[in-house]
Protein backbone atom coordinates (compact mmCIF):
# COMPACT_ATOMS: atom_id res chain seq x y z
CA UNK A 1 0.00 0.00 0.00
CA UNK A 2 2.85 2.37 0.37
CA UNK A 3 4.16 1.69 -3.05
CA UNK A 4 0.43 2.59 -4.06
CA UNK A 5 0.12 6.23 -1.78
CA UNK A 6 3.97 7.22 -3.09
CA UNK A 7 2.22 7.09 -6.70
CA UNK A 8 -0.79 9.28 -5.90
CA UNK A 9 1.43 11.79 -3.87
CA UNK A 10 3.61 12.04 -7.32
CA UNK A 11 0.35 12.39 -9.36
CA UNK A 12 -0.68 15.23 -7.33
CA UNK A 13 2.20 16.91 -7.32
CA UNK A 14 1.98 16.92 -11.02
CA UNK A 15 -1.11 17.92 -11.13
CA UNK A 16 -0.27 21.06 -9.09
CA UNK A 17 -0.13 24.63 -10.95
CA UNK A 18 3.82 25.41 -11.27
CA UNK A 19 3.33 27.60 -14.39
CA UNK A 20 0.96 28.21 -17.45
CA UNK A 21 3.67 27.21 -19.76
CA UNK A 22 3.67 24.22 -19.02
CA UNK A 23 2.02 21.05 -20.33
CA UNK A 24 -0.58 19.66 -18.10
CA UNK A 25 -1.61 15.65 -19.19
CA UNK A 26 -4.87 14.62 -19.64
CA UNK A 27 -7.04 12.88 -16.41
CA UNK A 28 -7.70 9.73 -18.12
CA UNK A 29 -3.88 9.38 -18.03
CA UNK A 30 -4.16 8.67 -14.20
CA UNK A 31 -6.98 7.00 -14.52
CA UNK A 32 -5.45 4.46 -16.56
CA UNK A 33 -2.88 3.80 -14.08
CA UNK A 34 -5.34 3.09 -12.09
CA UNK A 35 -7.00 0.18 -13.14
CA UNK A 36 -3.33 -0.88 -14.18
CA UNK A 37 -2.56 -0.97 -10.43
CA UNK A 38 -6.00 -2.53 -9.49
CA UNK A 39 -5.32 -5.28 -12.12
CA UNK A 40 -1.14 -5.61 -10.57
CA UNK A 41 -3.62 -6.18 -7.02
CA UNK A 42 -5.74 -8.45 -8.20
CA UNK A 43 -2.94 -10.60 -9.47
CA UNK A 44 -1.07 -10.63 -6.25
CA UNK A 45 -4.55 -11.04 -4.49
CA UNK A 46 -4.78 -14.66 -6.64
CA UNK A 47 -1.62 -15.54 -6.22
CA UNK A 48 -1.73 -14.90 -2.34
CA UNK A 49 -4.41 -17.21 -2.36
CA UNK A 50 -3.73 -20.13 -4.39
CA UNK A 51 -0.59 -20.28 -2.33
CA UNK A 52 -2.50 -20.72 0.89
CA UNK A 53 -4.92 -23.33 -0.04
CA UNK A 54 -1.79 -25.09 -2.12
CA UNK A 55 -0.24 -24.68 1.61
CA UNK A 56 -3.13 -25.92 3.59
CA UNK A 57 -3.61 -29.09 1.38
CA UNK A 58 0.17 -30.00 1.89
CA UNK A 59 -0.80 -29.33 5.83
CA UNK A 60 -2.97 -31.26 5.77
CA UNK A 61 -1.99 -34.81 3.59
CA UNK A 62 1.29 -34.18 6.29
CA UNK A 63 -0.82 -34.70 9.40
CA UNK A 64 -2.93 -37.97 8.39
CA UNK A 65 0.70 -39.43 6.83
CA UNK A 66 1.68 -38.86 10.93
CA UNK A 67 -1.29 -39.59 12.45
CA UNK A 68 -1.73 -43.12 9.92
CA UNK A 69 1.83 -44.26 8.83
CA UNK A 70 1.99 -46.69 6.06
CA UNK A 71 -1.57 -45.94 4.47
CA UNK A 72 -1.67 -46.19 1.12
CA UNK A 73 -3.73 -43.17 -0.63
CA UNK A 74 -5.66 -44.53 -3.51
CA UNK A 75 -5.73 -42.55 -6.39
CA UNK A 76 -8.66 -40.25 -7.86
CA UNK A 77 -9.34 -42.52 -11.00
CA UNK A 78 -10.01 -45.85 -8.93
CA UNK A 79 -11.88 -44.41 -6.47
CA UNK A 80 -14.31 -41.82 -6.29
CA UNK A 81 -14.17 -39.10 -4.06
CA UNK A 82 -16.78 -40.16 -0.99
CA UNK A 83 -19.68 -38.29 -0.09
CA UNK A 84 -19.17 -35.16 2.29
CA UNK A 85 -20.50 -35.79 5.58
CA UNK A 86 -23.71 -33.27 6.24
CA UNK A 87 -21.61 -32.81 9.76
CA UNK A 88 -18.16 -32.25 8.14
CA UNK A 89 -17.99 -28.02 7.26
CA UNK A 90 -17.71 -27.37 3.54
CA UNK A 91 -14.87 -27.30 1.94
CA UNK A 92 -13.49 -23.16 1.38
CA UNK A 93 -14.10 -22.54 -2.53
CA UNK A 94 -11.39 -20.29 -3.93
CA UNK A 95 -14.15 -17.39 -4.42
CA UNK A 96 -14.82 -17.15 -0.89
CA UNK A 97 -10.64 -17.16 0.30
CA UNK A 98 -9.94 -14.54 -1.82
CA UNK A 99 -12.91 -12.41 -0.79
CA UNK A 100 -11.11 -12.97 2.73
CA UNK A 101 -8.22 -12.05 1.65
CA UNK A 102 -8.26 -9.28 -0.55
CA UNK A 103 -9.59 -5.64 0.51
CA UNK A 104 -13.06 -4.29 -0.46
CA UNK A 105 -11.40 -1.25 -2.50
CA UNK A 106 -14.28 -0.49 -4.91
CA UNK A 107 -16.85 -1.68 -7.29
CA UNK A 108 -15.17 -2.87 -9.85
CA UNK A 109 -12.57 -4.34 -7.94
CA UNK A 110 -15.19 -6.51 -6.16
CA UNK A 111 -16.70 -7.29 -9.89
CA UNK A 112 -13.26 -8.45 -11.39
CA UNK A 113 -12.36 -11.04 -8.38
CA UNK A 114 -14.51 -13.76 -9.37
CA UNK A 115 -13.59 -13.39 -12.91
CA UNK A 116 -9.78 -13.72 -12.81
CA UNK A 117 -10.30 -16.59 -10.62
CA UNK A 118 -11.90 -18.49 -12.61
CA UNK A 119 -9.53 -18.67 -15.33
CA UNK A 120 -7.35 -20.22 -12.72
CA UNK A 121 -6.81 -23.84 -12.60
CA UNK A 122 -8.63 -25.22 -9.54
CA UNK A 123 -7.00 -27.17 -6.66
CA UNK A 124 -6.92 -31.19 -6.64
CA UNK A 125 -8.05 -31.83 -3.36
CA UNK A 126 -6.45 -35.13 -1.92
CA UNK A 127 -8.86 -38.04 -1.70
CA UNK A 128 -8.32 -39.58 1.61
CA UNK A 129 -9.43 -42.99 2.87
CA UNK A 130 -11.90 -43.47 5.47
CA UNK A 131 -9.24 -44.99 8.26
CA UNK A 132 -6.88 -41.85 7.56
CA UNK A 133 -10.28 -39.33 7.86
CA UNK A 134 -11.69 -41.33 10.89
CA UNK A 135 -7.86 -40.80 12.49
CA UNK A 136 -7.42 -37.33 11.56
CA UNK A 137 -10.95 -36.41 12.93
CA UNK A 138 -11.01 -38.00 16.21
CA UNK A 139 -14.57 -36.00 16.89
CA UNK A 140 -16.42 -37.56 14.56
CA UNK A 141 -16.24 -40.94 16.70
CA UNK A 142 -19.59 -41.74 17.93
CA UNK A 143 -20.45 -44.39 21.07
CA UNK A 144 -23.45 -46.47 20.43
CA UNK A 145 -26.84 -45.60 22.04
CA UNK A 146 -27.36 -46.89 25.23
CA UNK A 147 -30.56 -49.45 25.11
CA UNK A 148 -32.87 -49.14 27.74
CA UNK A 149 -33.87 -52.57 27.74
CA UNK A 150 -33.56 -54.48 31.35
CA UNK A 151 -30.64 -57.47 31.72
CA UNK A 152 -33.87 -59.94 31.71
CA UNK A 153 -35.10 -58.53 28.56
CA UNK A 154 -31.49 -58.58 27.08
CA UNK A 155 -31.61 -62.46 27.62
CA UNK A 156 -34.54 -63.34 26.28
CA UNK A 157 -34.22 -60.87 22.80
CA UNK A 158 -30.55 -63.04 22.55
CA UNK A 159 -31.39 -66.82 23.03
CA UNK A 160 -34.30 -66.05 20.70
CA UNK A 161 -37.63 -67.92 20.74
CA UNK A 162 -36.07 -70.86 18.47
CA UNK A 163 -32.97 -71.33 19.93
CA UNK A 164 -34.17 -75.39 21.44
CA UNK A 165 -34.55 -76.31 25.34
CA UNK A 166 -33.00 -73.84 27.96
CA UNK A 167 -30.17 -74.86 30.11
CA UNK A 168 -31.57 -75.17 33.33
CA UNK A 169 -29.49 -76.74 36.98
CA UNK A 170 -31.11 -79.97 36.93
CA UNK A 171 -29.51 -80.76 33.13
CA UNK A 172 -26.42 -79.54 33.98
CA UNK A 173 -26.39 -82.32 37.07
CA UNK A 174 -27.61 -85.22 34.98
CA UNK A 175 -25.13 -84.30 32.36
CA UNK A 176 -21.85 -86.97 32.60
CA UNK A 177 -18.83 -85.90 33.85
CA UNK A 178 -16.05 -85.12 31.12
CA UNK A 179 -13.03 -87.40 30.75
CA UNK A 180 -10.15 -84.55 30.62
CA UNK A 181 -8.25 -84.96 27.41
CA UNK A 182 -4.64 -86.20 27.38
CA UNK A 183 -5.17 -88.21 30.36
CA UNK A 184 -3.30 -91.55 30.20
CA UNK A 185 -6.18 -94.64 31.12
CA UNK A 186 -5.52 -97.95 31.62
CA UNK A 187 -8.41 -100.70 31.47
CA UNK A 188 -7.56 -104.33 32.52
CA UNK A 189 -8.34 -106.71 29.60
CA UNK A 190 -10.12 -109.69 30.30
CA UNK A 191 -8.57 -112.66 29.03
CA UNK A 192 -10.86 -115.47 27.54
CA UNK A 193 -10.91 -118.55 28.45
CA UNK A 194 -9.10 -119.84 25.24
CA UNK A 195 -6.35 -117.74 26.37
CA UNK A 196 -6.00 -118.18 29.76
CA UNK A 197 -5.84 -121.87 28.89
CA UNK A 198 -2.53 -121.08 26.36
CA UNK A 199 -1.06 -118.78 29.13
CA UNK A 200 -0.80 -121.56 31.60
CA UNK A 201 -0.17 -124.36 29.32
CA UNK A 202 2.99 -122.43 28.19
CA UNK A 203 4.02 -121.76 31.51
CA UNK A 204 3.46 -125.32 32.21
CA UNK A 205 5.72 -126.27 29.52
CA UNK A 206 8.28 -124.34 30.56
CA UNK A 207 7.69 -125.65 34.33
CA UNK A 208 8.23 -129.53 33.05
CA UNK A 209 11.44 -128.35 30.88
CA UNK A 210 13.46 -127.47 34.19
CA UNK A 211 11.94 -130.48 36.30
CA UNK A 212 9.75 -128.78 38.17
CA UNK A 213 6.80 -131.05 37.74
CA UNK A 214 4.28 -130.19 40.63
CA UNK A 215 4.11 -126.87 39.04
CA UNK A 216 3.52 -127.98 35.84
CA UNK A 217 1.12 -130.47 37.10
CA UNK A 218 -1.15 -127.42 39.06
CA UNK A 219 -0.35 -125.48 36.00
CA UNK A 220 -1.95 -128.15 33.31
CA UNK A 221 -4.76 -128.60 36.10
CA UNK A 222 -5.66 -125.42 35.62
CA UNK A 223 -5.31 -124.90 31.93
CA UNK A 224 -7.72 -127.77 31.46
CA UNK A 225 -10.63 -126.29 33.40
CA UNK A 226 -10.58 -123.75 30.58
CA UNK A 227 -9.97 -125.75 28.18
CA UNK A 228 -11.54 -129.22 29.13
CA UNK A 229 -11.39 -130.42 25.25
CA UNK A 230 -7.56 -129.91 25.07
CA UNK A 231 -6.65 -133.41 24.38
CA UNK A 232 -3.03 -133.26 24.30
CA UNK A 233 -3.22 -130.95 28.19
CA UNK A 234 -5.22 -133.90 29.21
CA UNK A 235 -2.79 -136.78 28.25
CA UNK A 236 -0.07 -134.91 29.87
CA UNK A 237 -1.83 -134.16 33.15
CA UNK A 238 -2.65 -137.78 33.13
CA UNK A 239 0.95 -138.78 32.58
CA UNK A 240 2.49 -136.63 35.36
CA UNK A 241 -0.32 -138.60 38.00
CA UNK A 242 0.58 -141.67 37.07
CA UNK A 243 4.58 -140.97 37.41
CA UNK A 244 3.45 -139.08 40.77
CA UNK A 245 1.65 -142.33 41.95
CA UNK A 246 -1.65 -140.78 42.10
CA UNK A 247 -3.51 -143.44 40.08
CA UNK A 248 -6.71 -142.92 41.23
CA UNK A 249 -7.36 -139.46 40.15
CA UNK A 250 -5.60 -140.09 36.62
CA UNK A 251 -7.73 -142.62 36.17
CA UNK A 252 -10.84 -140.08 36.74
CA UNK A 253 -9.17 -137.61 34.86
CA UNK A 254 -9.00 -140.20 31.72
CA UNK A 255 -12.60 -141.58 32.10
CA UNK A 256 -13.83 -137.43 31.88
CA UNK A 257 -11.57 -137.26 28.87
CA UNK A 258 -14.05 -140.53 27.22
CA UNK A 259 -17.02 -139.15 27.97
CA UNK A 260 -16.26 -135.48 26.36
CA UNK A 261 -14.46 -137.59 23.37
CA UNK A 262 -15.38 -140.94 22.88
CA UNK A 263 -13.76 -141.83 19.85
CA UNK A 264 -10.33 -140.14 20.99
CA UNK A 265 -8.23 -144.02 21.24
CA UNK A 266 -5.41 -142.31 23.30
CA UNK A 267 -8.06 -141.96 25.89
CA UNK A 268 -8.58 -145.88 25.89
CA UNK A 269 -5.42 -146.70 25.72
CA UNK A 270 -3.86 -144.78 28.32
CA UNK A 271 -6.92 -145.72 30.63
CA UNK A 272 -6.33 -149.28 29.82
CA UNK A 273 -2.42 -149.26 30.88
CA UNK A 274 -3.62 -147.49 33.88
CA UNK A 275 -5.91 -150.66 34.69
CA UNK A 276 -3.47 -152.82 34.01
CA UNK A 277 -0.47 -150.69 36.52
CA UNK A 278 -3.64 -151.31 39.06
CA UNK A 279 -4.14 -155.24 38.49
CA UNK A 280 -7.49 -154.83 36.52
CA UNK A 281 -6.42 -156.66 33.12
CA UNK A 282 -10.06 -157.52 32.07
CA UNK A 283 -11.56 -154.02 32.66
CA UNK A 284 -8.42 -152.55 30.67
CA UNK A 285 -9.48 -155.32 27.51
CA UNK A 286 -13.10 -153.89 28.22
CA UNK A 287 -12.02 -150.58 27.65
CA UNK A 288 -10.02 -151.38 24.52
CA UNK A 289 -12.61 -153.82 22.83
CA UNK A 290 -15.07 -150.97 22.89
CA UNK A 291 -13.31 -149.22 20.37
CA UNK A 292 -12.50 -150.14 16.79
CA UNK A 293 -10.38 -146.76 15.66
CA UNK A 294 -8.10 -146.63 12.28
CA UNK A 295 -5.61 -149.03 12.57
CA UNK A 296 -2.66 -147.17 10.50
CA UNK A 297 -2.28 -144.46 13.07
CA UNK A 298 -3.46 -146.65 16.20
CA UNK A 299 -0.89 -149.56 16.12
CA UNK A 300 0.08 -149.36 19.70
CA UNK A 301 -3.89 -149.70 20.25
CA UNK A 302 -4.65 -152.90 18.26
CA UNK A 303 -1.19 -154.19 19.37
CA UNK A 304 -1.84 -153.70 23.46
CA UNK A 305 -5.61 -155.15 22.79
CA UNK A 306 -4.09 -158.41 20.82
CA UNK A 307 -2.02 -159.14 23.61
CA UNK A 308 -3.84 -158.59 26.44
CA UNK A 309 -7.00 -160.62 24.65
CA UNK A 310 -3.97 -163.62 24.35
CA UNK A 311 -3.20 -163.23 27.72
CA UNK A 312 -6.85 -163.82 29.28
CA UNK A 313 -7.27 -166.27 26.55
CA UNK A 314 -9.70 -164.07 24.42
CA UNK A 315 -8.81 -165.37 21.13
CA UNK A 316 -11.14 -164.14 19.07
CA UNK A 317 -10.26 -161.00 20.01
CA UNK A 318 -6.58 -161.27 19.83
CA UNK A 319 -7.33 -162.72 16.29
CA UNK A 320 -9.23 -160.20 15.18
CA UNK A 321 -6.46 -157.42 16.23
CA UNK A 322 -3.28 -159.13 14.65
CA UNK A 323 -5.37 -159.90 11.69
CA UNK A 324 -5.78 -156.05 11.35
CA UNK A 325 -1.88 -155.46 12.42
CA UNK A 326 -0.71 -157.97 9.83
CA UNK A 327 -2.95 -155.82 7.25
CA UNK A 328 -1.33 -152.79 8.32
CA UNK A 329 2.32 -154.11 8.33
CA UNK A 330 2.29 -157.12 6.32
CA UNK A 331 6.38 -157.48 6.77
CA UNK A 332 6.56 -157.47 11.00
CA UNK A 333 7.20 -161.26 11.64
CA UNK A 334 5.95 -160.96 15.85
CA UNK A 335 2.37 -160.11 13.94
CA UNK A 336 1.88 -162.97 12.28
CA UNK A 337 3.56 -165.09 15.23
CA UNK A 338 0.54 -164.10 17.08
CA UNK A 339 -2.16 -164.99 14.54
CA UNK A 340 -0.50 -167.86 14.41
CA UNK A 341 -0.79 -168.51 17.97
CA UNK A 342 -4.03 -167.53 18.38
CA UNK A 343 -5.63 -169.66 14.89
CA UNK A 344 -3.78 -172.44 16.70
CA UNK A 345 -5.63 -172.25 20.18
CA UNK A 346 -8.48 -171.89 18.24
CA UNK A 347 -7.77 -174.86 16.80
CA UNK A 348 -7.87 -173.94 13.54
CA UNK A 349 -4.94 -175.64 12.16
CA UNK A 350 -4.20 -175.27 8.47
CA UNK A 351 -5.08 -171.02 8.87
CA UNK A 352 -2.56 -171.57 12.20
CA UNK A 353 -0.38 -173.70 9.81
CA UNK A 354 0.06 -170.68 7.00
CA UNK A 355 0.40 -168.13 9.40
CA UNK A 356 3.60 -170.12 11.29
CA UNK A 357 5.28 -170.61 7.66
CA UNK A 358 4.55 -166.49 6.89
CA UNK A 359 6.59 -165.96 10.00
CA UNK A 360 9.19 -168.14 9.45
CA UNK A 361 10.33 -165.92 6.39
CA UNK A 362 10.43 -162.95 8.56
CA UNK A 363 12.49 -161.34 10.92
CA UNK A 364 12.15 -162.98 14.34
CA UNK A 365 14.14 -163.27 17.59
CA UNK A 366 16.22 -166.78 17.53
CA UNK A 367 13.80 -167.82 20.48
CA UNK A 368 10.68 -167.04 18.52
CA UNK A 369 12.08 -168.92 15.03
CA UNK A 370 13.01 -172.06 17.03
CA UNK A 371 9.36 -171.96 18.21
CA UNK A 372 7.70 -171.43 14.52
CA UNK A 373 9.57 -174.37 13.19
CA UNK A 374 9.23 -176.90 16.09
CA UNK A 375 5.21 -176.29 15.54
CA UNK A 376 5.29 -176.27 11.89
CA UNK A 377 7.07 -180.13 12.43
CA UNK A 378 4.57 -181.22 14.65
CA UNK A 379 1.39 -179.58 12.44
CA UNK A 380 3.00 -181.54 9.55
CA UNK A 381 3.69 -185.06 10.85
Amino acid sequence: MSVINTMLKDLEQRQAPEGHGRYQPPRRSALWIYLLLTGSMMALAAGGSWWWLDHQGAGRMNEGRQSQPNVTVPSVASHPAPAQSAAEPPTATISSAITTLSPPSSAATAAAIPVSVAAAPAPVTPVEPDSVRAAASPERFTLPPVSSTTPAETDDALLGPDEGPQVTEASLLNQPEAQPKGELQIEEEQMTPAQMAALDRSKGMQALARGDLTQARELFDRALDNAPRDRELRERLASLLYGEGRLQEARQLLEQGVAIDPGYANFRLLQARLAMAMGDKPAALQVLAMLDPLVAVNMDYYATRAALAQELSQYGTATRSYQQLTLAQPGEGRWWLGLAISLDKQGRTLAARDAYQRASTLNLSTASRQFVLQRLRQLES
